[in-house]
């Protein structure tokens, strides 16, 4: 696996597209410990999880695995997952932040 930390600020389904389609990947599933020690230490990241639509609490990963632990609420509502190396947080999709591309290693 590959990961690319994209310096640019933008909102969650901006960094979802571009990760799609300007850098064949995704953006980034960190599902296993070996891939949570890719973020930085320092800023929040777009990451791919989002609330699950059910109207549930609870936050999937782009594949449809449920994200564990859960992430740390703000202020309830947000639908969008961000994360840094303390941890995952739920944030508003709308705001600007950099973000992490996964991208497919058969295709580089």
């Amino acid at each position: 696996m590959c990961v690319l930390i994209v310096p640019v600020m933008t909102s969650w389904t901006s960094a979802d597209t571009s990760c799609e389609s300007n850098r064949n990947g995704r953006l980034a599933v960190l599902d296993t410990a070996e891939k949570m020690a890719l973020i930085p230490a320092t800023g929040m990241y777009w990451v791919g999880a989002t609330r699950d639509e059910d109207g549930s609490p609870h936050f999937s990963w782009l594949t449809s695995e449920r994200v564990s632990p859960q992430p740390i609420q703000n202020t309830g509502g947000e639908m969008c997952m961000s994360g840094n190396a303390g941890g995952f947080y739920d944030y508003p999709c709308t705001n600007d932040l950099h973000y992490i591309c996964e991208l497919y290693t058969d295709m580089l």
